[in-house]
């Protein structure tokens, strides 16, 4: 009875972690529906976080939990070639709506959505030469084998 406990503890965390992970559509519509809203702040913080869903997504790249926004999009531009200086526009922004007590504008969110937009098209390509890499592999062909011939008995 010890043994399933364990399990079952593990199953239910292991539920909580894909609970907590939000799909890439449903993140960039969280984006769309703040902005709709003219809630700027919100809108561009759901920015950020559809380019941490698209990152896990298409990069298979996880934020840690201690990682900032910084240290994130500058892994993704070590490890993807993500162009740090492309997001910055997007994670200043980020900084002002998550932590500072003035509020995003439309112009800055104009700003932060056509780098989401371009950050989308970018992740995307990653993903799809992650994939052709992968079947690259898979579909290597082997040097046939010699037969060997058997003599009748």
């Amino acid at each position: 009875m010890v043994n399933n406990m364990g399990i079952l503890d593990f199953l239910k965390k292991d539920n909580k972690n894909k609970e907590s992970e939000i799909s890439v559509s449903k993140a960039l519509d969280k984006v769309k529906d703040a902005a709709r809203n003219s809630d700027y702040n919100e809108a561009t913080i759901n920015a950020f976080y559809a380019i941490e869903a698209q990152g896990r997504v298409f990069a298979n790249l996880r934020r840690e939990e201690a990682q900032t926004a910084r240290e994130y999009v500058k892994l993704l531009d070590e490890n993807y070639n993500i162009d740090f200086n492309v997001m910055r526009p997007l994670i200043e922004t980020f900084e002002i709506a998550k932590y500072s007590p003035l509020t995003v504008n439309s112009e800055q969110f104009s700003e932060v959505d056509q780098v989401l937009n371009q950050f989308s098209s970018m992740i995307k390509q990653v993903g799809t030469d992650s994939v052709k890499q992968k079947g690259k592999k898979k579909m290597k062909r082997r040097k046939p084998r010699k037969r060997v011939k058997r003599r009748p008995q």
